[in-house]
């Protein structure tokens, strides 16, 4: 049982995070919404209890709390009271890097005495670690595309035969650096689909970055189910091949959708977009364009060779159990 400590913001967003990974152990039953400038509502968060900050410790004693985890800022006299009233129990104390949002293999403690500093790693874009991701996108995507060739050729049968239109689905998309590629995916919707975009973002409020609807007219019965095992995606690996996209990455968008971007936003393009990537894992379509940006942003400055192969097995998993897919 987990008690999380911060703004309303940051409490919410570890929140979720939580409830995606429970597989890592963490289970949210309560809150400690701290707010110096706003005086918190003491209804908590989504029925959670809220707790005051000054009773925290004897909230976890009483409660069974096995850990207390402190997001966002907290001033360093609330922090350290706070530490000091968890000193006789068993719970454990937890800090996230959501300033940031640096991943741990990123940060290390200074071990000088009397100086507490966390050193970061900061990003890198080039050298040996790219050049292996390389060997890992081209030797997966040509078995990839060896092994799953019937099933390739079943589907190109199966869209021809549900309207005699077109197999194969081109668009350009805006790849790493702001170059622009084609991709190449197994149509999913009606002939005039792209005709139909403007009218369908106005009607889903304007928002044409990440846009994505459910209950999509356009989609043809052939193609929600290749939707829902994410079966339109194979050809992509043609892509990866030819070295516009990587297995692992952020979503490849559409010209009108990066001219929406912030300047935080261009840093997806400092990668090579992929087939699939940590918000395709973590809720799929149900996400916000927030929490899908962000998850984007998160991978572009941790990425790993290990962070790659954790998302590819879980998106097999992911693909076996579709759930939120559209």
């Amino acid at each position: 049982p987990t008690l999380i400590v911060g703004t309303p913001r940051d409490v919410e967003r570890l929140r979720l995070d939580m409830n995606r990974r429970r597989d890592a152990g963490y289970l949210v039953v309560a809150v400690c919404e701290y707010d110096a400038n706003n005086p918190v509502q003491p209804d908590g968060t989504h029925g959670l209890p809220h707790v005051p900050l000054s009773n925290v410790g004897t909230f976890v004693r009483s409660s069974g709390i096995g850990a207390v985890a402190v997001c966002g800022a907290l001033p360093s006299v609330e922090l350290r009271e706070l530490a000091w009233s968890l000193e006789d129990s068993p719970a454990q104390l937890m800090f996230t890097p959501r300033l940031t949002d640096v991943a741990g293999p990123r940060m290390k403690v200074s071990d000088v005495p009397g100086l507490a500093l966390v050193h970061v790693d900061l990003p890198r874009f080039s050298g040996w670690h790219h050049v292996l991701k390389r060997a890992l996108d081209l030797v997966l995507s040509f078995a990839a595309l060896i092994v799953l060739a019937p099933v390739m050729a079943a589907v190109a049968v199966a869209i021809k035969l549900g309207d005699g239109g077109a197999v194969i689905f081109r668009q350009e998309r805006v790849g790493m650096g702001g170059r622009p590629f084609v991709i190449h995916k197994f149509r999913t919707m009606t002939h005039d689909a792209e005709s139909q975009v403007e009218e369908l973002i106005r009607g889903a409020g304007g928002q044409a970055l990440l846009f994505k609807i459910a209950n999509d007219p356009r989609i043809t019965p052939v193609g929600h189910f290749l939707r829902k095992y994410s079966i339109d995606e194979l050809p992509q690996f043609w892509t990866v091949l030819r070295g516009d996209m990587s297995i692992v990455g952020p979503r490849p968008q559409v010209a009108r959708e990066v001219a929406e971007y912030t300047a935080a936003l261009h840093r997806r393009l400092l990668v090579k977009p992929g087939i699939t990537g940590l918000w395709q894992v973590n809720g799929r379509s149900s996400l916000s364009v927030e929490e899908s940006v962000r998850l984007d942003l998160h991978y572009v400055e941790n990425w790993s060779l290990t962070s790659d192969l954790a998302v590819i097995l879980k998106t097999v998993r992911v693909v076996l159990r579709p759930q939120d897919a559209y």
